[in-house]
């Protein structure tokens, strides 16, 4: 359900809407617009009687939400979220770019490449400091020796830092370094992590997991927006699917079929999709043409000595010339 309130209502006749809300058990989620305010309702399992709002001042109208989920729902909320960090703008026709290598491997070549991307004014950072992989042996990071290494990055080339969290334990440490949190694919229904990323302040980068739907995704980001992290955006980096000229399918329609549905910012990952770097500068043009809200590129000044997505990175020189065509 979704109580929108009139442009007059004043800010003790929208706390008294929410206490009513509370005082059935529901929760209350004030969503403020250029206009007026609206006050979501979850929580509920079946329909609220619109009765039990009918002696409190300032309702507009009051909707009853057709969707599974609500918070990312359009029909809650009709003007597109947009995200802002370091200077970068997702959404509302803005296209945001994150791009660095696959993992912190050692602080000496984070910070070269690191330079180098900042020279052709790169604004957002992304490096692993722990790599979900689906094999145990695979390499997956350094774990908590990157933070200080990614603390670097941030002070010397004043990058914005974009990292994955994997468990909840260690949310809290990576989240005073990171500027925007990435849950990759494999963790999209960790609802643990997600609730504890709910109370965070950072922006949350949400991929869509290899066989999700959809639905599936914009459920997992309900419950980071019903904790009350409003910051989040929806990736897609591929879908399983039965060719091997790919690491993924990347599924184009996913833009335009979220756009009908979510306010939420849409990029999307051609790197970990593709799974090789010549294919990443032409899928790149592709979604920029279709309207994403950004990408993620993977890129090393060295790819061929990388640890991990090596095969996938394009190097500086390529990220310039994408760079100038967009």
């Amino acid at each position: 359900m979704l109580i929108v309130m009139q442009n007059t209502a004043t800010p003790e006749e929208i706390d008294l809407v929410c206490a009513a809300v509370k005082g059935l058990g529901f929760e209350a989620h004030k969503m403020p617009g250029a206009q007026r305010t609206a006050v979501c309702v979850t929580g509920n399992d079946g329909s609220v009687s619109e009765r039990h709002f009918s002696g409190l001042a300032g309702i507009r109208q009051i909707i009853r939400v057709s969707k599974p989920y609500k918070l990312t729902s359009n029909e809650t909320k009709t003007k597109p979220t947009i995200v802002t960090v370091n200077g970068v703008q997702f959404g509302e026709g803005q296209q945001g770019i994150i791009t660095g290598p696959a993992c912190v491997e050692t602080g000496e070549a984070t910070l070269r490449i690191a330079e180098k991307l900042a020279g052709l004014g790169v604004k957002l950072f992304h490096a692993s400091a722990y790599r979900p992989r689906n094999s145990p042996y695979h390499f997956q990071g350094i774990g908590e020796m990157a933070l200080p290494v990614l603390q670097e990055v941030k002070q010397r080339f004043g990058l914005g830092i974009v990292t994955e969290v994997v468990d909840v334990s260690t949310v809290d440490a990576i989240a005073e370094v990171a500027d925007i949190l990435v849950v990759d694919s494999y963790n999209m229904q960790n609802f643990a992590l997600l609730r504890k990323l709910s109370k965070c302040k950072n922006p949350v980068i949400l991929k869509r997991a290899l066989s999700a739907t959809v639905e599936d995704l914009l459920m997992s980001a309900e419950y980071i927006l019903a904790g009350g992290n409003q910051q989040v955006m929806l990736c897609d980096a591929g879908m399983r699917a039965f060719g091997d000229h790919s690491a993924y399918a990347l599924d184009i329609t996913f833009v335009p079929a979220l756009r009908k549905l979510t306010h939420l910012p849409i990029i999307v990952d051609p790197s970990q999709a593709s799974g090789t770097a010549d294919m990443v500068p032409a899928l790149v043009k592709a979604l920029l043409a279709l309207g994403t809200d950004g990408v993620m590129i993977e890129c090393h000044d060295q790819p061929a000595k990388s640890a991990t997505g090596g095969a996938q990175a394009i190097t500086p020189e390529a990220l310039a010339l994408l760079l100038k065509w967009n």
